[in-house]
């Protein structure tokens, strides 16, 4: 696990795993979940199996309520980029409750967001439902005493 309370923390995520898992995409309806994910009008297109970046793309703080429901369509997450959302604690928590329905997940970026101390309080309480996460990258967020 990987993090760093100090706002221009320049840690970046370090992968432990050598590749993705070779897994079909799982399919819902008519769509592949790892083709694209809607969140409240906001599509992100998969760029290898199992990988969802919603690094600069608009995705706010508001948009992780959707995160709960969305996920169910998305089993075989493993890497999920929120880094630059302008996610905070409330946003945090909706992302902690949704964590249930992605237990591959390896990789979790949430740095330079606005977290901060109640944000990783919630985020703490569901790890245990990624057993398998191996990085958490918190850098550039306000984490911890000033």
């Amino acid at each position: 696990v990987h993090g760093d309370s100090s706002p221009a923390g320049n840690s970046s995520m370090a992968s432990s795993t050598s590749s993705s898992p070779s897994a079909s995409a799982y399919s819902s309806g008519s769509e592949s979940s790892f083709g694209s994910l809607h969140l409240d009008g906001k599509v992100r297109s998969a760029q290898k199996p199992g990988i969802l970046c919603y690094s600069f793309t608009g995705f706010r703080d508001a948009d992780a309520a959707s995160l709960p429901d969305a996920f169910r369509h998305v089993p075989l997450l493993t890497t999920l980029d929120l880094s630059d959302c302008d996610i905070e604690a409330a946003g945090v928590a909706s992302l902690a409750g949704a964590l249930v329905h992605v237990p591959l997940l390896t990789t979790l970026d949430l740095s330079r967001n606005e977290i901060g101390d109640a944000g990783v309080a919630s985020l703490a309480g569901a790890l245990h439902h990624v057993p398998l996460l191996t990085t958490l990258a918190l850098d550039g967020n306000e984490i911890g005493a000033a």
